[in-house]
């Protein structure tokens, strides 16, 4: 293993092969269907599904300005590979773990919970 040029930064001194680590998860997305009314139907690996609304999101303006179109908000989202999240242009971007506390605040419902 090759160590990582430079002392300070992001992967300073960790080997080649660590840099290459894929981002850890509890709960990939296997499926995320985006919706004219700024919201997604995400089903989760544990066969969780839930329904996230993006509009308070887009609200904040700014980099989400774009989103508030339906159209481009439901033809630009996209899977980030190995289901670690969805992302739209402009980097803006939703790991898969923080949209299931979205769609679940107080957990999963009994009736949702996985088998």
């Amino acid at each position: 293993m090759r160590p990582i040029p430079g002392i300070f930064g992001a992967g300073a001194g960790l080997p080649v092969d660590m840099q290459r680590v894929k981002p850890v998860v509890l709960y990939e997305i296997i499926e995320a269907v985006a919706h004219p009314d700024h919201t997604v139907t995400i089903t989760w690996s544990d066969g969780a599904r839930g329904v996230v609304d993006f509009l308070p999101m887009i609200d904040r303006g700014g980099w989400f300005t774009p989103l508030r179109d339906p159209d481009y908000f439901v033809a630009t989202m996209l899977l980030l590979p190995g289901g670690i999240g969805l992302t739209w242009p402009e980097e803006i971007d939703y790991s898969a773990d923080g949209l299931r506390r979205d769609a679940f605040p107080d957990g999963l419902p009994a009736a949702t919970s996985p088998p």
